[in-house]
């Protein structure tokens, strides 16, 4: 892929990332002790319940856009021969992506009426890609396409939701990132509003069904970090914290929430209860304990830490609470791969430094971090190359499986399972 992005975005999966912490966000019909009620008017922060055996819903697509390609004709006011749909339409369902990004390229540079057409056929195609669960083509198609049309708010938008769909979040965010970065029109930011309120309401609902309070907390602040959380989120994000025990931060949203704005009496309100000396809320100001203590390394000011995989395999690892999945550069995968016990899950799109990058996934049997045995853990296998001697991030889907803190003076890492 071209790297043409030349802008301040996360480093490779979000490198040197801010640790997240737990948070709890209740469900339709529960009113936890500390949960606060939205205005009604808000609609993203009121979840639906939904059944944690129940994947999140793959987008929805209006039954236009699931028509066949060829049904997209030229207008009357088109000269006869000027719109090549049907062709097109042939290179798509035949899987030939790299001659219809060509056909695009040419009417963008020649024929801007001829471009819309077919790029609506595009739309129109990748959507039911999404639809019927076609990953290595959409992400195929959607990398070959960003390469050429990298500010494309209508595709950038359809791959948070991929990455939504396949369980990605980090990665969703950082596109909505880039569709804000690109989006310079009043009508273009309020469609990637839309469409990120959409998706923090879902994954809110997906991941509090589920119990998975840290992996949430992690959503909301790395949107918090890109600026995409709305003063209404900012307060759930605040009380979310409280929830989970995470007492400091909530309060300091609630300190600068306070004095002004929309939300500035119910974060009185919640404030007030936190001054209450709540015996709850006191039980979860105690201090963690950890079953176990990890010498760490230093690289700088990174951190990192040695892991072993299946048949004897390992690798060191730069501790990055900031990336959703841990990864592999090729050239450590290529290194251990064949002995790690690995299984390929597919393809997969990850927002990094140099843009949107196509990267493939795989299954670990067995992970070992320090006297810790993990079973099934993914891991993405990207082409970058690390400081001499580093393979690869060590991300939230295997620290996250831990409560754990960096004792930065003794160079120890602190953990017990969850």
């Amino acid at each position: 892929m071209n790297a043409k992005i030349v802008i301040t975005l996360f480093g490779l999966g979000f490198a040197l990332g801010w640790v997240s912490h737990s948070l709890y966000l209740p469900t339709d019909g529960e009113q936890p002790e500390l949960s606060i009620s939205m205005p009604a008017s808000d609609g993203a922060y009121a979840p639906p319940a939904i059944d944690a055996a129940v994947p999140l819903q793959r987008v929805d697509v209006d039954a236009e856009s699931t028509r066949p390609n060829a049904e997209i004709l030229p207008s009357p006011q088109m000269p006869a021969g000027m719109f090549a749909g049907e062709e097109f339409s042939a290179l798509l369902d035949g899987g030939r992506y790299d001659a219809a990004i060509e056909q695009l390229v040419g009417a963008y540079r020649n024929d801007s009426k001829r471009f819309l057409a077919l790029k609506k056929i595009l739309l129109s195609f990748l959507k039911q890609l999404l639809q019927s669960g076609h990953n290595g083509d959409f992400t195929e198609l959607a990398d070959q396409y960003l390469a050429d049309f990298y500010e494309d708010i209508d595709v950038l938008l359809l791959l948070a939701e991929f990455n939504k769909n396949t369980g990605f979040y980090f990665e969703a965010v950082g596109v909505f990132h880039l569709a804000d970065e690109y989006a310079h029109s009043i009508d273009a930011k309020a469609q990637v509003r839309k469409s990120y309120d959409r998706f923090i309401r879902d994954v809110d609902a997906h991941l509090a069904a589920q119990s998975d309070w840290y992996r949430l907390s992690q959503v909301y602040h790395q949107s918090e970090i890109i600026g995409l959380l709305s003063e209404a989120q900012r307060l759930r994000q605040a009380a979310v914290y409280i929830e989970n025990g995470d007492l400091y931060l909530g309060r300091k949203i609630l300190l600068d929430m306070r004095d002004g704005g929309q939300m500035s009496a119910p974060a009185q309100e919640l404030l007030a209860r936190l001054d209450s000396g709540d015996d709850e809320i006191k039980s979860r100001m105690r201090e963690p304990e950890y079953a176990s203590v990890i010498d760490l390394q230093m690289r700088g000011n990174h951190y990192l830490v040695d892991l072993s995989f299946a048949n004897g395999a390992s690798a060191r690892f730069l501790i990055d609470t900031g990336a959703s999945i841990t990864t592999l550069s090729r050239s450590g995968f290529e290194r251990i791969g064949y002995r790690a016990d690995l299984s390929e899950l597919g393809t997969r799109m990850f927002s990094t430094a140099n843009g949107v990058v196509r990267g493939r996934v795989f299954r670990a049997s067995q992970l070992h971090l320090g006297g810790f045995r993990l079973e099934n853990i993914d891991i993405a296998v990207l082409d970058f190359e690390m400081s001499d001697g580093v393979e690869g991030l060590l991300g939230m889907n295997v620290m996250g499986k831990f409560k754990f803190q960096i004792d930065q003076e003794n160079r120890k890492l602190l953990l017990s399972p969850r």
